[in-house]
């Protein structure tokens, strides 16, 4: 390589009408600022690589917002479903609460019977309750 820096430095003293000292500062300082670019060029496509990385987290952040957006909605809604529900079985349980109460007030264990009757095909039933 001294050999090629030769040549090039001789080449330069001679196109530019340079003392030998003057080429070989010249060509030093070619060398630097090539590699100089060549570092910069290098900086350059880490930056690049490094901006690609965070466009793509960004992008996988956005995704994942959206879909933690949607299963929260989700979540919502069937908080709400299970609202309504909840007070539909808690309204059920009242109503048979005050039958059981009127029940054991007058006696009537026929009308009990009767209304159990009705639920004899779901788990829990009694059979010792059907008339």
């Amino acid at each position: 390589m001294s050999g090629d820096t030769g040549e090039l430095a001789a080449f330069l003293r001679e196109q530019l009408d340079l003392e030998e000292h003057q080429a070989w500062a010249l060509l030093s300082s070619l060398m630097d600022s090539a590699s100089a670019s060549e570092e910069i060029d290098q900086r350059i496509e880490d930056a690049e690589r490094e901006y690609g990385d965070r466009i793509q987290q960004d992008e996988d952040l956005t995704q994942d917002l959206l879909r933690a957006k949607s299963n929260q909605r989700r979540s919502d809604w069937n908080r709400k479903e299970s609202a309504s529900l909840l007070d539909e079985v808690l309204s059920m349980i009242e109503q048979a609460r005050g039958v059981l109460a009127e029940c054991e007030r007058t006696g009537n264990v026929a009308r009990l019977r009767k209304i159990a009757a009705r639920y004899s095909q779901r788990p829990g039933y009694r059979e010792e309750w059907a008339p």
